[in-house]
């Protein structure tokens, strides 16, 4: 199993103006190939703020997902962020510059050349495109970091084209019952399940209707007890049904 966080960068997230969808895309995508997010941050499109989490995260997590501001606005920095917290300098790239021009036959009111900027993405070895079929923006990856557009249409389809580029590891089992009790009644039960098996995650989700019910999530590998974890489960279910 491998692990990875998620930076969402926009202050427009912040303010409440936009709802985050980022996180449940990538997750859709990360778990099954057996990757474990531990972590998600939303930060505002401030250059210290990025440069500060991506080097924090990335020291931390096997990979780091992040998404939001690399069009071509005055408030889209990430690029250049994350090419400083690698002490990288930014050079133009041939197939994005090609890109770019294509995209301004089509679009003519580009008068002041602002895509331009986004033909430039940090240099070394271990920069790569992140390409997403006919959609102009195609971003990168740096190391273990993949810099991922804010839209969530585009973010989807740079995830779908990332999701094939990472290795896959055991991938990680989920399950979930859904109990139509309150979670006050279950939190004893829940607590010896939980210890009995220490690796998988055990969630309690309540909610409220017509009626109070709990869903209750396993989550893990199967080499720890995964199927017998979520027989317990089933058998505490009939317990209250």
């Amino acid at each position: 199993m491998a692990t990875a966080a998620i930076l969402i960068i926009g202050n427009e997230i912040l303010s409440g103006k936009t709802q985050d969808s980022h996180v449940q895309w990538i997750a859709k995508k990360l778990l099954p190939q057996g990757i474990d997010i531990g972590h998600v941050r939303i930060i505002q499109d401030e250059q210290n703020d990025i440069i500060r989490h991506v080097n924090d995260l990335r020291s931390i997590y096997n990979y780091v997902f992040t998404t939001g501001g690399i069009g071509a606005t005055h408030d889209d920095i990430t690029i250049q962020s994350i090419a400083m917290a690698f002490h990288r300098d930014l050079i133009e790239h041939q197939k994005l510059k090609t890109l770019v021009n294509e995209y301004r036959l089509f679009n003519p009111h580009d008068y002041y050349g602002v895509y331009e900027r986004m033909a430039f993405i940090p240099c070394g070895d271990d920069v790569g495109l992140i390409e997403n079929g006919d959609e102009f923006f195609p971003s990168f990856y740096i190391d273990n970091v993949f810099v991922l557009a804010g839209m969530p249409d585009i973010m989807k389809l740079m995830m779908d084209r990332v999701a094939l580029m990472i290795p896959s590891y055991d991938p990680i089992l989920s399950y979930s019952l859904d109990f139509k009790v309150n979670e006050n009644h279950l939190a004893r039960d829940l607590e010896n399940l939980q210890n009995r098996y220490a690796d998988l995650k055990i969630g309690s989700y309540p909610y409220q209707k017509d009626h109070f019910g709990t869903i209750i999530t396993i989550q893990g590998l199967e080499k720890n007890n995964f199927k017998k974890a979520c027989q317990e489960l089933e058998h505490l279910f009939q317990n209250y049904s």
